[in-house]
């Protein structure tokens, strides 16, 4: 009626086209805010059985109540090759995304479909930009007054050179509690240069250069990682505060052990064709190598355990296992002994 607040909005439509929609929303009644925001995002690509539904009940004026109404909405959509821009919004700089979703506002599903997926997540990983081959799985949330529970199932990103597979519940807190975080990440295979690209930007940078600097080349089979408790306390150097677990194998690996000084300008040799493992719980890493080359010699590694982290700790233990073997090796052309390869490979 004329006069009357806007109460109720209902919108269908078969097919949107983003790029379309952006030019004809400078010619409809919309706020600026919204123009500005749209014009930041610049998205593309097609909204497709597009059904949007928003209500809002105004307490009458005699009504005595004690919570604030909450507009009611309801979406469902058909995204196809969506695409934006980084903008104030926090959003990552996506492309390619495609999915299915329904959403209301207490919860919601997208069932993701996507193919040559990207995002821009340098605020997230350890690589500005993040492309993968495909995208699929389902991500679910539900809220209420006392939290928000978010759910990844069966969620796949792959590419080249990694595949990545994710179940996940994420438990957050409204009244201040701790938040929960069950998940459980499985890499069937990788490429072990690569991974880390692929850790969390809040990880110590220290770590981050340490691993890119030491992982040259090599593959990764069957890794997982497996987080149970307060995000904001991991990797639970209290073991009662949760559960931080981490196993990585290695196979036809290439390592550089990093100098014992960053100042060094020699570095030492490389270790080649390196099987390994590398596996950390809690705070605590251990690091076990069966086999390996070094200088052409068959040798075998198994560093003491490691905790808390601790890069120094970690290059003295390399540096140490390094300049034994290699005092071995020189003894050993002196002597001429025969048995040289038997001897390092059965060396712990």
């Amino acid at each position: 009626k004329p006069g009357k607040p806007i109460d109720t909005i209902a919108i269908g439509a078969n097919e949107i086209n983003l790029s379309e929609f952006k030019t004809l929303s400078s010619q409809l009644p919309i706020p600026n805010k919204f123009l500005k925001q749209l014009n930041e995002l610049n998205p593309q690509g097609n909204i497709r059985q597009l059904e949007v539904f928003w209500h809002y009940l105004k307490p009458a004026p005699n009504e005595i109540h004690i919570l604030e109404h909450t507009p009611e909405f309801k979406v469902k959509a058909t995204l196809d090759k969506l695409g934006w821009e980084s903008s104030s919004l926090n959003l990552p700089a996506t492309h390619g995304l495609s999915a299915v979703v329904e959403a209301s506002e207490k919860s919601g599903r997208i069932e993701f479909t996507s193919q040559d997926f990207q995002s821009n997540l340098g605020n997230y990983l350890n690589s500005e930009q993040v492309n993968f081959d495909k995208l699929f799985g389902t991500v679910t949330w539900e809220k209420n007054d006392k939290h928000t529970n978010i759910s990844a199932k069966d969620l796949q990103l792959s590419n080249k050179e990694v595949n990545l597979k994710i179940n996940a519940n994420y438990l957050k807190s409204n009244d201040g509690s701790p938040s929960k975080l069950d998940l459980n990440l499985k890499i069937p295979e990788a490429k072990l240069n690569r991974v880390p690209y692929y850790l969390p930007a809040k990880l110590s940078k220290k770590v981050r250069d340490y691993l890119t600097g030491t992982l040259v080349d090599g593959d990764i089979k069957d890794a997982e990682l497996t987080i149970k408790g307060d995000p904001k306390l991991i990797p639970y150097y209290d073991r009662r505060a949760g559960t931080f677990e981490l196993s990585i194998p290695i196979s036809n690996g290439k390592y550089r052990p990093l100098a014992r000084k960053p100042t060094a300008t020699k570095d030492w040799p490389a270790f080649e064709n390196v099987n390994a493992n590398i596996a950390m719980k809690h705070g605590d890493i251990r690091i076990t190598i069966p086999s390996a080359n070094y200088q052409s010699v068959l040798i075998r590694l198994a560093f003491p355990k490691i905790g808390p982290i601790n890069l120094l700790q970690i290059r003295q233990s390399t540096m140490k296992h390094v300049r034994v073997k290699h005092l071995l090796l020189l003894k050993a052309s002196r002597l001429r002994l025969v048995a040289i390869n038997s001897v390092l490979h059965n060396l712990k």
